[in-house]
This record gives structure tokens, sequence and C-alpha cells, in this order.
């Protein structure tokens, strides 16, 4: 959670480009989302269980970022090793913390 902390109050301060758009975490109870909804950040949880594969999964991730608009990708606490699809995909827009 404090990645995503900085990460609020970074894009909060005046003079950002940046926002925070969503906050996807595999886990209901990750901390990060409470965080989240208390700045109005909207949050989805897609848990890798409920998928056969790696590469399902990030579909399904993949399919929320598109429906959200997303434009760049901040892996900040997320642990999860993604598929090379996704990376590709998402290659120049996608950042870890």
């Amino acid at each position: 959670g404090t990645n995503l902390d900085a990460l609020i109050k970074s894009t909060a301060s005046p003079g950002s480009a940046a926002s925070v758009a969503l906050v996807i975490s595999n886990k209901a109870a990750a901390g990060g989302l409470q965080k989240a909804e208390a700045a109005g950040i909207p949050t989805k949880v897609i848990d890798h269980r409920q998928y056969g594969s790696r590469e399902e999964f990030d579909n399904a991730v993949d399919k929320v970022l598109e429906e959200f608009s997303i434009e760049f990708v901040c892996l900040a606490g997320f642990m999860r090793i993604l598929s090379g699809p996704f990376v590709r995909k998402w290659n120049g827009e996608c950042g870890h913390l």
C-alpha cells in the first residue's frame, strides 16, 4: 500500500500530468483497494484462481484496462508474473515499482 500512497499523493499534486485512474488487485483483501476507494479511485478485483491459465487471467486484466481506457500500467506491488503477450501489448506503457 505504500507505493500506492506515494502514487496517489504524487499525482494529486499541482502540475502532475498523471492520475491514478484504476487500481486492480488479484486479492480482495489487498490494503491498496481500500486506500484507492478512500481516494475516490475505482477498483477491481480479478482473482487469478478463477482462470485456467496465466494468459486467461492476463486477458481479463487487459479487458478491464481497456474498459477504463488506461494508457499506462504501473505495477505497484503487483507480484504476479505476467504473460509474454500481455507484456508485449503494454510494452512502453508499463512500469514497475
